[in-house]
């Protein structure tokens, strides 16, 4: 059975996808365990022809896997990747692959300054931002919270894979 809905656009792909699930809190397609955003994240990424389909913004999830193509989800909804507006720097192939969407600090960025310095600065420019309360996480990052595990964690990746390649 095609659970899918396509409605009424210029595309042909559904706007979001309506799927049996029983754990809130669990991706239906990976089956990963996700956090709640606040609505203001949702309402910043999603295209405006997907959010006058929803009768609510609020109580979804974000899924972090970066093999899925699922954004964000609740109860039997599934936003995909081709409904936001924005690019997913966490999700695979997204270009460019933002990780803080505040300072627009991108994978290939951050790529970029290790390669021909041997660091980033990635992390003290976050932080001096983050200090003088300029960033707005809760909207600007699809997760509605801090990226600076993100960055740290793109940061330890793009090292290796510059050392591997080295190798």
């Amino acid at each position: 059975m095609n659970n899918s809905h396509e409605f009424s656009t210029l595309k042909t792909k559904p706007l979001f996808t309506v799927v049996k699930s029983s754990i809130s809190d669990r991706c239906s397609f990976c089956n990963n365990k996700a956090k709640q955003v606040p609505t203001s994240a949702i309402n910043h990424f999603l295209k405006d022809e997907v959010k006058t389909k929803l009768s609510s913004l609020e109580n979804f999830y974000f899924c972090s896997t970066p093999s899925c193509q699922v954004v964000y989800f609740k109860d039997n909804l599934s936003i995909t990747l081709d409904d936001v507006k924005y690019s997913i720097g966490l999700k695979d192939n997204s270009y460019p692959a933002t990780v803080c969407f505040c300072f627009n600090w991108t994978k290939e960025k951050i790529y970029e300054q290790i390669e021909s310095t041997g660091d980033t600065s990635a992390l003290e420019e976050i932080k001096e931002h983050v200090k003088n309360k300029s960033c707005s996480c809760e909207v600007q990052n699809p997760k509605g919270r801090c990226c600076m595990a993100d960055v740290k964690k793109t940061i330890i990746e793009l090292k290796n894979k510059l050392i591997k390649e080295d190798i």
